[in-house]
């Protein structure tokens, strides 16, 4: 992550923002990370859980449809239902 984030830096210098995105839970006991810390040498970045994040967010743009699944849902067959509704409304919609 540090050497991608030194790479970019250099190209660009402008403020970059590094985001790690986690699609399923880790095994128990697993400790998840949002900070490399060598010697003098600390880099933080985001960390996203996305079975700890909200369908709507993935529901309401069609490039993220596909991850709506993996997203928090008390009823996942309800939220997959969404999905394929979403799905057909973008096909009916690509048709007329």
């Amino acid at each position: 992550m540090l050497d991608y984030w030194v790479r970019l830096y250099r190209l660009y210098r402008l403020p970059i923002t590094q985001v790690v995105i986690l699609l399923l839970p880790p095994p128990p006991g697993t400790v998840i990370e949002s900070v490399f810390a060598v010697e003098q040498t600390q880099h933080q970045y985001q960390v996203i859980c996305l079975w700890q994040e909200s369908p709507d967010v993935f529901l309401n743009d069609p490039a993220l449809l596909p991850l709506a699944p993996l997203a928090a849902a008390p009823n996942a067959e309800g939220l997959l239902q969404q999905v394929v509704n979403r799905l057909n409304q973008l096909e009916l919609g690509q048709r007329a």
